[in-house]
């Protein structure tokens, strides 16, 4: 089941919510959750959670409460983004979870 926990969302985004409380990090996760299901990936999907973390993320960074990412790690894999430049969505963050959910969605249909 695809739930994200504080502590994913604590690994993934580091140092930078230090100073924010797991309270409220839990409530932006649920919204995060009820987004990310309204926009057709289920809470029972797989990459549910990985999900819901980028776009907590997101919202993090839209309200101010974080900067915008300047690079990520998963598993030993890193990608950097410039943060000098605008991205063609407002966000980093909104890019990468945008771009995650279409590999989700882009297979919907095509596995048996």
């Amino acid at each position: 089941m695809g739930l994200a926990t504080v502590t994913n969302l604590r690994k993934y985004l580091g140092e930078s919510v230090a100073d924010i409380t797991d309270t409220d990090l839990f409530y932006i996760l649920e919204d995060a959750s009820m987004s990310v299901a309204g926009q057709g990936v289920p809470v029972s999907h797989a990459r549910h959670a990985e999900l819901c973390v980028c776009y907590a993320a997101y919202i993090l960074s839209h309200t101010g409460r974080i900067q915008d990412v300047a690079s990520e790690s998963v598993e030993g894999v890193a990608t950097s983004y410039s943060r000098s430049g605008t991205s063609p969505n407002g966000s980093p963050y909104l890019d990468i979870y945008r771009q995650k959910r279409q590999e989700v969605l882009g297979f919907h249909g095509r596995i048996a």
